[in-house]
């Protein structure tokens, strides 16, 4: 992998070296490489070999916002002096040639602090290689997006797209600006281990912000006339795929593609379902809900008007619990929920730390009030973004046995969480991409410290429940069908 990581003395696995070996050169590329297969130090390695080469003056990372202080991490935030970020962990030799910064949008004094300081220095810089991490959102912020194409015009700069799927949507503004801002780059990189999830149409845009030669289409349009075969109400709906293996050829022109089970020697991975029934309460309500679309829960009715909605309902009602007007109606207290029940008999048995993952709020509420404080962490959207940074680091160390989280802040990009060894699934959403993330928080480069990693679906037979799962599975095969890969039933 060149001198640099040889230096950092940090073990090179060959996946890595012929990732990075494969992108030489390129201009653009794509790093799909499986959760915990190290794809992110193969792309600071790669962006230092480009600067190394008088190639590039700075580097911009577009990622998730709870992947972006993975990246780089202000010094404030860190409440122990072995915290480090991966440029850090990566680029240790050459650290002091590096100026960091990543944007923080909270009105943390600290933080604004931080950023004043970084633009102060980036008029002052003395030749440095200037890494930038940025959360997709934070594009849509006006100011920061006319900085950020500023930034790109005064610096040769390359731009890396972590977690590329944020960018799947044609026409939301976010894509628009992402694919704007790669235009004004020298060096371009997609990385995800999950490029392809429900439908094939999510590589257009990622393809794009690479370049618009990667694939021989002038608009989404094309390619999807191309691709998919449309029918359902006037036409206007995807009834099935076509052309797949042209697809793919086009894809293997300019990408890197392995999966962690082919490279990486980790612990075997086990899927259970635990299956609890609903009380006669639950059951209630779930009959009228699936039938006549709403429920009604001592004296108060709960409707839904549409097919999603009634969906969502019924999986609040497996969960024990139902929303109206923002307030939370408990069909069953927790210590007679099922569900939590379940999961509470779990994280007892449990010898090592556990995660527990949850696509409702009030499904982590009734957990907390089955527990000691002192025993879990909480993780959220509502947790603000500099405690999580701090959670992170204290679970790893081991402080606390349980955390209890939201796939949508917890699933993506965060490697602290492979201490644990048990991962339970309160409900699941028909997201496939954040299925897959969350469950790999467990299982990547640094898990061999497990004899194996067990994953919990709780569910209830005959139930929306059983009907998320048949999706997701779904989901991993068509995507397995377009990255060439053999399917496994992982649920």
């Amino acid at each position: 992998m060149g001198a640099t990581a040889q230096q950092t003395k940090i073990r090179d696995f060959s996946h890595q070296r012929d990732a990075l070996r494969k992108g030489d050169g390129q201009k653009f590329f794509a790093y799909f490489m499986g959760p915990g297969t190290g794809k992110t130090r193969v792309e600071l390695l790669d962006a230092w070999q480009w600067y190394e080469k008088g190639e590039i003056d700075a580097m911009i990372v577009l990622a998730p916002n709870s992947v972006k202080t993975s990246w780089v991490m202000w010094d404030h935030m860190k409440d122990d002096p072995s915290d480090e970020d991966q440029v850090t962990t990566h680029l240790r030799p050459v650290l002091a040639r590096i100026l960091k910064g990543v944007w923080i949008s909270s009105a943390h004094g600290l933080d604004k602090k931080a950023w004043s300081e970084f633009e102060t220095r980036l008029t002052k810089n003395q030749h440095k290689f200037i890494i930038l991490s940025v959360n997709y959102e934070a594009l849509l912020n006006g100011q920061l997006f006319d900085f950020l194409c500023a930034f790109c015009q005064q610096y040769r700069t390359a731009i890396c797209a972590d977690e590329s799927t944020r960018i799947g949507k044609p026409g939301a503004k976010r894509t628009k600006r992402s694919l704007k801002l790669a235009r004004l780059c020298k060096i371009r990189r997609i990385l995800t281990g999950t490029p392809i999830v429900k439908t094939p149409m999510k590589i257009y845009s990622q393809a794009k912000f690479l370049d618009p030669s990667a694939l021989p289409f002038n608009s989404f349009f094309a390619f999807r006339n191309r691709y998919a075969i449309m029918g359902g109400f006037q036409g206007r709906q995807i009834i099935a795929y076509q052309h797949l293996d042209e697809l793919s050829s086009y894809i293997d022109r300019w990408s890197y593609r392995c999966r962690k089970e082919d490279c990486l020697d980790l612990p075997p991975q086990i899927y259970l379902k635990r299956r609890v029934e609903m009380t006669p309460e639950q059951m209630k309500a779930y009959k009228t809900m699936r039938e006549e679309f709403y429920a009604e829960i001592r004296g108060e009715e709960i409707t839904a008007q549409i097919v999603l909605a009634q969906i969502i309902r019924l999986q609040q009602i497996t969960g024990g619990y139902l929303h109206k007007d923002g307030n939370v109606i408990e069909i069953v207290p927790p210590d007679r929920n099922p569900k939590l029940q379940e999961a509470l008999e779990i994280m007892e048995d449990a010898e090592k730390q556990v995660i527990v993952w949850a696509n409702f709020r009030p499904e982590i509420e009734g957990m907390k009030s089955l527990l000691d404080p002192k025993d879990y962490f909480e993780f959220h959207g509502d947790v603000p973004e500099r405690e999580r940074v701090s959670i992170r680091k204290a679970f790893k160390r081991g402080e606390r046995k349980y955390l209890l989280g939201t796939q949508s802040t917890g699933g993506i990009g965060i490697d602290e969480f492979k201490v644990a060894d048990t991962v339970i699934h309160l409900s699941s959403n028909f997201d496939t991409e954040m299925r897959i993330q969350s469950d790999d928080r467990t299982h990547r480069i640094g898990s061999e410290m497990h004899k194996a990693v067990t994953y919990y679906d709780i569910i209830v037979p005959n139930t929306v429940d059983v009907k998320v799962l048949r999706v997701l599975r779904t989901d991993t095969q068509l995507s397995a069908k377009v990255l060439r890969e053999t399917w496994r039933e992982w649920v």
